[in-house]
């Protein structure tokens, strides 16, 4: 579902988009929802960087959740050896984690450059919320793209940036400045969540929520 941008020239956290369209969900609403802290082997190593804000946007759409961390803790504890990229049992990780479902973030891509701070990055990246009761996949959401700093190339800053399934370039304009993996990251969690219907009623959230 496209959306405009609302703003030029300020950072994209700051800025304010029109129209963005939620996703219904397919089966009851979650109560609570844990992140689901595993990744494929090879991202491994950029995975606490590709989380970043992942908790935050999800609480700020009003769900109760718990941190990357301490959901890995308690699959861990619970005698998983090893955390999947998609969760094997979803109805064992609900048990394990208190939770009524799992939010998934699948990179089917990602690629970053940038030598102290991030010049260029391309990704292809996935959500997926996962019911731990027997209701299967709730709601999920695609983007692919590409971001360039604009002293290195000129990329339209206003493409639209949540066309499913496709690479969009953005950057080219002082405004879509990214210091860091984290930072693009966040920004990214933030713009896809807004597609995830918002709770019925918000709760207190437990953890960090990184």
């Amino acid at each position: 579902m496209p959306f405009g941008l609302a703003c030029v020239g300020v950072l994209p956290s700051a800025c304010s988009f029109a129209g963005v369209s939620t996703v219904p969900l397919s089966g009851p609403a979650p109560r609570s929802v844990a992140l689901w802290p595993g990744l494929h082997s090879e991202y491994a190593a950029v995975g606490p960087m590709l989380f970043t804000g992942l908790g935050q946007a999800l609480r700020s759409r009003g769900y109760r959740t718990t941190s990357v961390a301490v959901s890995r803790q308690l699959l861990l504890d619970s005698g998983a050896d090893e955390l999947a990229p998609v969760p094997t049992d979803l109805s064992a990780a609900g048990v394990a984690l208190e939770a009524d479902a799992v939010l998934v973030l699948e990179v089917h891509d990602f690629e970053a450059a940038g030598d102290g701070s991030l010049s260029s990055a391309r990704w292809d990246l996935g959500w997926r919320l996962l019911s731990t009761r027997g209701h299967g996949v709730l709601w999920q959401h695609s983007h692919g793209g590409a971001w360039r700093r604009s002293s290195e190339g000129a990329f339209d800053s206003l493409e639209r940036l949540d066309l499913d399934n496709t690479v969009i370039p953005v950057g080219g304009d002082p405004g879509w400045s990214f210091r860091s993996v984290g930072d693009l990251a966040a920004n990214l969690h933030r713009l896809a969540l807004m597609h995830l219907p918002r709770a019925a009623a918000r709760s207190s959230s437990q953890g960090d929520g990184r």
